[in-house]
């Protein structure tokens, strides 16, 4: 028998709605700043760490919050690294 992977609309919402905060309030607004494709690659990745670390891996929520938030600040940094580079490669090749 196949084992199924349980999605977010399968966690009780009594337990997990308010206290994984990082997805909802960081994760996706900061996705915004990817191209759509992207984007939904992102936050399917946040999902999937966000349930391994939750039901397989055993980790307390502050602490896949925590997780979370630093890959989204993170992929921040990165980008505006990348604008940078953008920036001056524009400048350069002038």
């Amino acid at each position: 028998m196949s084992k199924l992977i349980k999605r977010d609309n399968d966690l009780p919402p009594t337990r997990y709605k308010n206290s994984l905060w990082a997805i909802r309030w960081i994760g996706k607004p900061i996705g915004f700043l990817l191209s759509r494709n992207e984007r939904e690659e992102w936050i399917g990745d946040l999902k999937e760490i966000r349930y391994r670390m939750l039901h397989v891996e055993k980790y307390p929520i502050l602490f896949i919050n925590v997780v979370i938030s630093a890959k989204c600040f993170c992929l921040v940094f990165v980008k505006i690294q990348c604008l940078i580079v953008e920036a001056v490669s524009q400048i350069i090749g002038t």
